[in-house]
């Protein structure tokens, strides 16, 4: 009796499946948010960001285009 090798199951259970759909979802441009904020304060470790909470989650990734390139940081506290 010849054994058929499965193929893995699109559900969240699998959570390498889910999160590739998660990927696939949000990789492309037309998929993200884009919302403005005004920097008001920078330090070594982070900078605050105002006029981004209505649209911001804990968790978000932000990026930042400056002089110096882009930078990403994730939002941990909203105010």
């Amino acid at each position: 009796m010849a054994m058929e090798r499965a193929e893995p199951v699109h559900t969240p259970d699998n959570p390498l499946l889910a999160l590739e759909r998660l990927y696939t979802r949000f990789s492309a441009a037309d998929a993200m948010v884009k919302a403005g904020g005004r920097i008001v304060e920078v330090s070594a470790t982070q900078y605050r960001v105002r006029g981004l909470s209505r649209h911001a989650c804990i968790g978000d990734v932000v990026e930042h285009h400056g002089e110096r390139g882009r930078r990403s940081g994730e939002i941990v506290r909203i105010d």
